[in-house]
């Protein structure tokens, strides 16, 4: 494919493209003196091989492709096909311009530069805005689930405690009961001991007693009569 467009008074640009599976190529003519690997074709955004050249548009223009292993071919849409190779014709239409409409072309072309500029400048900020808009979606996403994860955690720390606080008293009382039933148990061996202390008292006290004799006066008297009575 040969693609032509006007640049200024008097040149032109001639565009060539190939699919993209044509391997390395380079273009050569006369405007390069035939010289393989001057003008190399490169990937263009759609795959397909492209180069550029600008051209005297008075002057034709012979050239042929240059492929791998020294593979030479010609371009169908060449204005003609000679021997010499691909001929693309001088532009009769390309008439010399006043500095005027030189100026105009120029001013054209930066216009439409800038206003490029501009839109690439107004995607490339929307492109930004998106991402941010995405970056505070996620991290208000995140905020919420780690505050959620936080409720979550301070509830189960509540229960803990809980749990632990009921566990303390529960352990408590159950002290409480051990010391009071503790108590009443050393008092009752207390009260047994005073018990038993006095049993063995009264005990040796009765032994004792059942072990002293008898007293003389406690013994009954037999009196006998006087002799002078009898």
């Amino acid at each position: 494919m040969l693609l032509r467009s006007a640049t200024e008074s008097g040149r032109r640009t001639l565009t060539f493209r190939l699919p993209g599976d044509h391997g390395h190529v380079s273009v050569c003519g006369t405007f390069n003196d035939w010289t393989p690997e001057v003008l190399v074709m490169e990937h263009a955004a759609d795959g397909w091989l492209e180069a550029s050249v600008e051209v005297p548009s008075a002057e034709p223009v012979i050239f042929r492709y240059r492929g791998e292993n020294d593979w030479w071919f010609d371009e169908l849409d060449a204005d003609d096909i000679t021997g010499e190779g691909s001929v693309v014709a001088p532009d009769p239409t390309d008439k010399p311009r006043t500095a005027a409409e030189v100026a105009a072309v120029k001013e054209a072309r930066l216009r439409k530069k800038r206003v490029k500029v501009t839109q690439e400048a107004e995607k490339r900020r929307r492109d930004i805005e998106k991402r941010h808009i995405e970056a505070e979606k996620k991290a208000a996403k995140k905020a919420a689930e780690a505050e959620e994860y936080a409720r979550k955690v301070a509830r189960k720390a509540e229960k803990a405690a809980t749990e632990a606080r009921r566990a303390v008293a529960k352990a408590a009382k159950k002290a409480q009961k051990a010391k009071l039933a503790h108590r009443l148990e050393a008092q009752r061996r207390a009260e047994a001991g005073r018990q038993a202390a006095a049993a063995a008292r009264e005990a040796r006290q009765a032994q004792a007693a059942a072990s002293e004799p008898l007293s003389v006066a406690s013994e009954p008297q037999n009196e006998e009569p006087a002799s002078g009575d009898a």
